[in-house]
């Protein structure tokens, strides 16, 4: 297990009534930050805060009345029907940003549907868009000079080039468009349109 040492200590190995071995996850979950937290709970201040307004009578089974201890994070966090159901009642927008996030990953499943060709297109065309934001994010974040970020841009764009005239990619990828089992007929409904 990698974590600091006084953490691992903490970490206890049990048997559950079933006969498997589990990890009390409490301990790793008290080495999240509020960054991280952040990323997770989208508004952590949020959370809190209408956890603790929630009457006892009225909390479903095992929702924590507050996020201070790493038993409670642990109780929330890893139990996903119920912090979504926190979520959308405490986060506002959540629900916009979770559409938001459905239809990216939607728009990123339908790679496969094109050919090799029009998706290589779609990537170039991705990578050159991203090009000033890298640009600045290399300026700013690491203090990479503009023209060493340009520089770093079009090597990688040659090494991307180069990465899709390998006959290999082009088949690997035909691979990929093909390998999706659809045995119940689904692939339509999830790819909205036919494959």
């Amino acid at each position: 297990m990698i974590a600091p040492e006084e953490v691992v200590e903490q970490v206890r190995l049990t048997e559950s009534e079933s006969g498997i071995f589990v990890w009390d996850a409490a301990p790793l979950l008290a080495l999240l930050t509020e960054d991280d937290l952040k990323r997770v709970l989208k508004d952590p201040a949020a959370v809190r805060a209408w956890l603790k307004d929630q009457p006892e009578t009225q909390r479903p089974a095992g929702q924590p009345a507050d996020l201070r201890s790493p038993r409670d994070l642990c109780d929330l966090l890893l139990n996903t029907p119920l912090l979504v159901s926190v979520l959308k009642a405490s986060v506002p927008n959540y629900r916009q940003h979770m559409d938001a996030l459905e239809e990216m990953g939607v728009s990123h499943s339908e790679i496969f549907r094109q050919s090799f060709e029009d998706a290589k297109k779609k990537h170039q065309e991705d990578a050159q868009d991203s090009f000033f934001n890298t640009s600045d994010r290399f300026h700013t974040q690491l203090g990479v000079d503009s023209e060493l970020a340009q520089r770093r841009h079009r090597y990688y764009m040659h090494l991307f080039s180069q990465l899709c005239e390998d006959p290999a990619v082009c088949t690997e990828h035909n691979r990929l468009r093909n390998v999706m089992p659809d045995s119940w007929r689904l692939r339509p409904s999830v790819f909205r349109g036919t494959v």
